[in-house]
């Protein structure tokens, strides 16, 4: 049995697997994954775009009437995991329609954005985008692979093991 590739994945039908070239779920329905980027959280502002319009749960909501996306990329960055003392830059500013998180840590910020999309019935992929916040992908940025001088392997294991984990 096909799905849509708008078809939101029942939570009973989780964990989705690979089998050859199909995603598929518990009941054997075959998905497409539709993503939608929600880029912001590897940026210099520590959290998603878009918290100083809307609230959280109303732009997961708006992503779902869409009908064209079931799941949602969260690019982050490395650093911003280890900053949990760091302060969101302007963060009234940042999050004014989202006052609950605005004495919140990136990371919690982050567990909240990917709250509301789970909630709404999104999946969600987790995208270590950089190691280090801000604007990527020069030849000379260190940034081309899942290590650098900074940033061991083992590093990165122990943060992608981290993130699935929450």
């Amino acid at each position: 049995q096909d799905s849509s590739a708008t078809a939101l994945v029942p939570l009973s039908d989780l964990p989705l697997v690979v089998k050859g070239s199909r995603v598929v779920g518990r009941s054997e329905t075959t998905y497409q994954l539709a993503c939608v980027n929600w880029y912001g959280a590897h940026m210099e502002m520590l959290v998603n775009n878009g918290l100083n319009v809307k609230g959280l749960d109303e732009i997961a909501r708006f992503i779902v009437q869409l009908k064209a996306f079931n799941c949602v990329r969260l690019p982050y960055s490395l650093d911003s995991l280890n900053m949990s003392n760091q302060e969101i830059p302007d963060r009234f500013s940042t999050l004014c329609h989202n006052p609950e998180l605005q004495a919140a840590t990136p990371l919690e910020i982050f567990d909240a954005t990917v709250k509301a999309l789970t909630d709404a019935g999104l999946l969600v992929v987790l995208n270590n985008h950089v190691f280090r916040r801000g604007w990527c992908c020069s030849f000379d940025d260190g940034e081309g692979l899942w290590y650098n001088e900074d940033f061991e392997e083992s590093v990165w294991l122990h943060h992608l093991g981290f993130m699935s984990r929450r």
